[in-house]
């Protein structure tokens, strides 16, 4: 799956989040104000692979940090939190419920 992450800035992008009616709970509306989504430094287009713990080769009840070791071995790294506001407003997120 391909997104394209960094054509908004913050405000653009919870603007339109909301037009959506996606709603915010108070850590989520921390992360835009304290800037720890960094939105608007220049467009890029990312390839997201989805995998669950047992595709990357961890058994149940790894740590994160073990899960990002295999995780590593396969090529793979953990995308910049901002991808997860775009997600929500190609959604993604509603999508994978529903299938």
């Amino acid at each position: 799956m391909k997104v394209e992450i960094g054509n908004h800035t913050n405000a653009e992008l919870l603007q339109e989040l909301k037009k959506q009616r996606i709603q915010f709970n108070p850590f989520a509306l921390q992360l835009f104000e304290d800037q720890m989504i960094q939105t608007k430094q220049r467009v890029q287009t990312l390839s997201l692979s989805i995998t669950t713990p047992s595709e990357l080769g961890a058994s149940f009840g790894s740590t994160l940090a073990e899960l990002l070791a295999h995780a590593a071995l396969k090529g793979l790294e953990p995308c910049p939190l901002a991808v997860a506001p775009y997600l929500l407003l190609q959604g993604f997120c509603s999508q994978k419920m529903n299938t």
